[in-house]
């Protein structure tokens, strides 16, 4: 998973979290929360109703039947029993029965058990009780008073308003309450989920872009290319990690460019006295100074041999400085590639049966021409099969075949039944200086200067072609590079700087 979305979830799921225990909380106490809201609006109601007998004089029922009506209202139907203003000797003076015309109750003694315990106390308070059928009821009571005749003797109680109410009625509503907002909750979960997911991965995204682009100007500088630069638009520790990246990507590309141009300059230099060293050398055998003994030859080869190995060295190097400094010029042009391909084998059929190699090709009749450098075609295809020759066994098959790749492209493969590639030495073995430890001299001894492949490479690339190998460790390999038909649209890269 990419390091955006891991972010994105890590935040998202701790925000998420967070935000669930906050509102499974809410829910937890929004029960117990609700009923004491529900006891103290009532017992609140019940306050404000006490207030309608403070007139002196005043008609309780009058005044205060509006009062029971509000009352009523408050809750569901069937959790309201009754309510009744009640005075000392527990004589109904106001029932809500009168509401609907009753008025059997006026004058009478309440009897209920729970009236004589609630009457007469001096605040507002509830209880839980049994009525007389054996229910559990809620029975609120709060003091009555009216203003006194004698005003300097402040108010005189008149009785206690009572209100009963079904306590499982009133449960049941606090659960209904309960239920819907536990249906709130879950849509502002799910809600702020959402949100949150998004602000998570949005800060995600914020903070992985410049990782982003500082890993794409890694591989920039992985490949060679020291031109890759990383935008240092934050002041945070990114910015300044990007600045740090781009001062040494600049460093990296100076000390590129002082090593280029040493190796330039140096097998420049080493090429002409080498030259000269070989060709004297060879003067000298011939007996340019005067006869020499067989074992002075002998070792005057010795040196011959060393010349031209280290000139070989010396040439490669600088051919790959050139290549990849886009200083060696190609020249592409129509190639009959049946010809190229025999030329080449031609040379190294003698080397072929020295080691009991059989050397063969199949090309494609219909790919009569491609579009490449001479030279450079001719180069690629010996180094290729001059490798194939070395690490393939007396008996073994060495093939060039030629086929239409993509449209408009040809494929040359040169394939072998040698002691193959490591994986894990795949992904470098175009690389400078690159050999195989676990395949030199196993089949035979082999001299080389790990450059051969990538001048290969930089000659099929420099030509419009890919390059690319196929291998497996003891079982053999196959070399694959591309090159464009005649007719087709030349590269780009075939452009001679």
């Amino acid at each position: 998973m990419r390091l955006a979305l891991r972010l994105g979830a890590y935040f998202g799921t701790l925000l998420a979290g967070l935000l669930c225990a906050a509102l499974w909380a809410a829910f937890e106490s929004g029960a117990a929360v609700q009923r004491r809201d529900l006891d103290a609006r009532l017992l609140a109601a019940l306050e404000t109703l006490s207030n309608c007998v403070s007139t002196p004089g005043s008609d309780p029922e009058r005044a205060c039947l509006p009062g029971v009506h509000t009352l009523v209202s408050m809750t569901d139907s069937q959790a309201f029993m009754k309510a009744l203003l009640v005075d000392e000797d527990l004589r109904v003076l106001v029932h809500s029965d009168f509401l609907r015309g009753d008025v059997s109750a006026r004058g009478m003694i309440a009897n209920d058990p729970y009236v004589a315990t609630v009457a007469n106390r001096r605040d507002p308070f509830f209880i839980q009780a049994q009525s007389a059928t054996g229910q559990t009821i809620t029975v609120y009571a709060s003091p009555a008073r009216a203003a006194a005749t004698d005003s300097r003797a402040g108010s005189e109680r008149v009785g206690t308003w009572i209100a009963v109410f079904r306590s499982e009625s009133l449960d049941r509503a606090v659960r209904g309450a309960h239920d819907a907002l536990r249906w709130r909750l879950v849509q502002m979960g799910a809600l702020g989920t959402g949100v949150g997911l998004l602000f998570s991965v949005g800060l995600a995204v914020y903070l992985v872009r410049p990782l982003n682009a500082l890993m794409a100007a890694s591989r920039q500088v992985a490949s060679g290319d020291f031109s890759g630069r990383v935008p240092e638009d934050r002041g945070d520790e990114l910015g300044r990690l990007a600045g740090e990246f781009n001062q040494m990507a600049a460093r990296l590309g100076q000390l590129d460019e002082m090593k280029e141009t040493f190796m330039a300059q140096i097998t420049h230099d080493l090429r002409a006295p080498l030259s000269s060293i070989v060709g004297y050398t060879e003067l000298v055998v011939k007996g340019y100074k005067g006869p020499v003994s067989p074992d002075q030859a002998a070792a005057l080869e010795t040196v011959i041999k060393c010349g031209r190995s280290l000139a070989e060295l010396v040439n490669n190097i600088l051919d790959v400085t050139q290549l990849e400094a886009k200083r060696m010029p190609l020249n592409p042009e129509p190639v009959e590639l049946a010809g190229a391909v025999e030329s080449v084998l031609n040379v190294l059929q003698v080397r072929a049966q020295e080691y009991g190699v059989n050397l063969d090709t199949y090309l494609l009749p219909e790919l009569a021409e491609v579009y490449a450098d001479p030279q450079a075609l001719a180069r690629v295809l010996t180094n290729l099969v001059n490798n194939a020759l070395k690490f393939t066994p007396s008996g073994g098959q060495v093939t060039v075949k030629a086929y239409r790749g993509a449209r408009n492209e040809a494929v040359l493969a040169v394939s072998d039944t040698g002691i193959g590639i490591p994986k894990e030495r795949l992904p470098t073995i175009f690389a400078k200086f690159s050999q195989v430890p676990e395949t030199k001299n196993k089949v035979r001894p082999v001299h080389g200067t790990g450059l051969g492949l990538t001048i290969c490479k930089q000659l099929v690339e420099g030509m419009g072609g890919r390059i690319w190998v196929e291998s497996e460790y003891q079982k053999g390999t196959t070399f694959c590079f591309t090159l464009p038909e005649r007719g087709a649209q030349p590269s780009p890269s075939l452009a001679t700087p």
